[in-house]
């Protein structure tokens, strides 16, 4: 019996090695944008690699206390913690970088291009990429700059776009949805009194028109920084994840 089973697999073998190699061509990697042509991405395509992030390593002091001591039962000893992320902390902002914008006129002749125009993919890759109005409100100040600077690319590749194939994109709507929000910030961002944070999710702006702006995440104590210039306040925006 094992001799017949093992005759039955050697014939199949051979039959096998009589069928024509199946040769596989080289195409265009869409999610890279390289090609034969484009095997390595260049200064001119535009590709930015992502990096990840990397948390804060903050360790709370005392400082970071509104009564100047570590937290113990006194529930008063309120979280108001004024760091600011440097080197010594470590954190670092994610960046999903910028595709390749490599558009290859052989490929398409040859027919082995990426479906659809290679600018047009890389435009909407970077739009997909940007967060709603929403979550760049909930977002820390130096997190909204990084966000602003990407809007900016993806607006500058898309208004590069023929009117056809912007006519390709969706979502796009999400440029002047942001661009409004943050044209709205510009005023009082430029007049900022005070600023500091309840907690890593949890921020407070306070402007010269005494506009209090609370946004991020989670509950927010009873009490922040911002009591040095309690007089000056005049209005509270409190962010919808607060």
């Amino acid at each position: 019996m094992k001799r017949r089973i093992l005759s039955i697999i050697t014939a199949l073998a051979l039959c096998l090695s009589l069928c024509p190699t199946w040769a596989f061509a080289v195409e265009g990697e869409p999610d890279t944008g390289l090609c034969d042509h484009h095997p390595a991405h260049t200064e001119d395509c535009g590709y930015i690699a992502p990096t990840e992030g990397h948390d804060c390593g903050h360790q709370h002091t005392a400082e970071c206390y509104t009564l100047g001591v570590l937290p113990g039962a006194d529930t008063e000893n309120l979280l108001n913690c004024q760091h600011s992320h440097d080197s010594e902390c470590g954190y670092v902002q994610a960046d999903p970088g910028t595709p390749c914008g490599f558009v290859c006129a052989e490929c398409e002749k040859a027919g082995t291009s990426q479906e659809g125009n290679t600018a047009v993919l890389s435009v909407q890759a970077m739009i997909d990429a940007l967060p709603s109005v929403e979550e760049v409100k909930a977002m820390s100040l130096d997190g909204q700059r990084e966000v602003y600077d990407r809007l900016q690319r993806a607006c500058d590749a898309y208004e590069a776009l023929s009117g056809e194939e912007q006519g390709q994109i969706d979502g796009a709507e999400i440029l002047e949805e942001l661009f409004c929000w943050f044209n709205s910030q510009i005023a009082p961002a430029a007049n900022v009194i005070d600023s500091g944070d309840f907690s890593y999710d949890l921020h407070w702006v306070l402007y010269d028109d005494g506009t209090l702006n609370i946004t991020g995440s989670g509950t927010m104590p009873n009490y922040g920084g911002w009591v040095n210039n309690k007089d000056k306040i005049k209005k509270v925006v409190v962010g919808n994840g607060v």
